[in-house]
C-alpha cells in the first residue's frame, strides 16, 4: 500500500489537498474554478522531468513574453506534482498500487490541475526528450484539435517516430519554434 493509507498521513507533507493550482474564482460557462495561470491562448508545455533542456526552454519562452503553463511550477509556491508526495516509495509499486494511488487526493489535484491548463490552452509545445505522460498530452492536443509543435533538438539523438507526423511542426532549434509561435526573428 502507499502512505496515504497510514492515518499519520492524509495530504501531502507540503503543499495540502487542492493546492495543486490556486484558483483564479468563478469562471464564466460553468462557473469552474480554473488556475491562475489558465488564460485565453497560451502554449501548454509538455516533456519530462529528467529533460535537462526544459528550463532552457520556459526561459527562452518567458523571454519572448509567450504565455505559457509550466508543469514543473503551474502556480506561484507550486513545484508540480510528484508521486512521492503520496509514498516515498512510489518506484516500486504494483500496478494494483498504483491504480490506487492515482485516486489520492493529491495526485486527483495534480491531474486536475495539468488538465485543465491541457484543456483551456490554444497550443501544445512538446519538448523532447519526453515519456509517456508528455506524449498522452501531445495526443490529446491533437485529437481536440490544437496547435502542436514537436521540439527535437539537434543535439538529441532518438528513435525515429511515424506518429509524429500527426503534429503539423517539427522544429530541430528554438529559432524554428519561436517562428511556429509567430515571434519575429
Amino acid at each position: 500500500m502507499y502512505a496515504a493509507d497510514s492515518r499519520e498521513r492524509q495530504g501531502p507533507s507540503r503543499l495540502g489537498v487542492g493546492a495543486a493550482c490556486r484558483p483564479l474564482g468563478r469562471q464564466p460557462g460553468g462557473g469552474k474554478e480554473r488556475s491562475k495561470i489558465v488564460a485565453d491562448g497560451f502554449l501548454y508545455v509538455a516533456s519530462s522531468w529528467r529533460n535537462l533542456l526544459y528550463e532552457g526552454v520556459v526561459e527562452v519562452l518567458k523571454v519572448a513574453k509567450i504565455p505559457h503553463y509550466d508543469f514543473k511550477h503551474p502556480a506561484l509556491g507550486n513545484d508540480g506534482f510528484h508521486w512521492r508526495e503520496i509514498d516515498g516509495g512510489w518506484q516500486t509499486w504494483t500496478p494494483s498500487v498504483y491504480r490506487q494511488a492515482l485516486e489520492h487526493p493529491y495526485a486527483c489535484s495534480g491531474f486536475r490541475c495539468d488538465m485543465d491548463a491541457l484543456k483551456a490552452c490554444t497550443r501544445l509545445l512538446l519538448v523532447l526528450p519526453c515519456g509517456r505522460s508528455a506524449h498522452l498530452e501531445l495526443g490529446y492536443a491533437i485529437g481536440a484539435g490544437k496547435e502542436t509543435i514537436i521540439y527535437y533538438p539537434e543535439t538529441e539523438q532518438l528513435e525515429p517516430e511515424l506518429m509524429y507526423k500527426a503534429a503539423p511542426h517539427l522544429c530541430v532549434t528554438m529559432g524554428e519554434v519561436l517562428a511556429c509561435l509567430g515571434v519575429p526573428n
